[in-house]
């Protein structure tokens, strides 16, 4: 269950607008978390079937990218994608896999020191049949 007040940060002063607004950025990040964790405990346990579907990784990539820049540059990282738009679709659970891959970019930006880079890159290493 979730509760939200409803609070508005133009009525604050100045000096607290800011400390408000990163409380409110850090909170929903962590609800962000949070939710990603409980996904990937319930799909491990098997009390989520996964759903798959065609999907294109580059697009995948700049969307983490697009999601989690701010984070980045908050914390004095540069964030780089590279994935080739050339490449082909696949099958696969996109929802979950962007779960997992934005817990992981999370962790490597919280690691990263700042001046640092975390790189995200999609690339064909093999075909099948080959």
């Amino acid at each position: 269950m979730s509760h939200s007040l409803p609070l508005d940060a133009t009525s604050l002063p100045r000096t607290l607008r800011s400390k408000f607004n990163s409380v409110q950025e850090a909170t929903s990040r962590m609800g962000v978390l949070l939710g990603n964790m409980v996904d990937l405990q319930n799909l491990q346990s098997g009390n989520i079937v996964s759903q798959t579907a065609d999907f294109h990784p580059p697009t995948l990539l700049i969307s983490l990218r697009d999601a989690r820049w701010k984070q980045a540059a908050a914390a004095g990282v540069r964030l780089q994608v590279f994935a080739n738009s050339q490449l082909p679709s696949v099958r696969g659970n996109a929802e979950l896999l962007l779960k997992c891959l934005g817990a992981l970019l999370d962790n490597a930006i919280k690691a990263s020191q700042r001046g640092q880079r975390v790189v995200l890159r999609c690339t064909l290493s093999s075909t099948l049949g080959s």
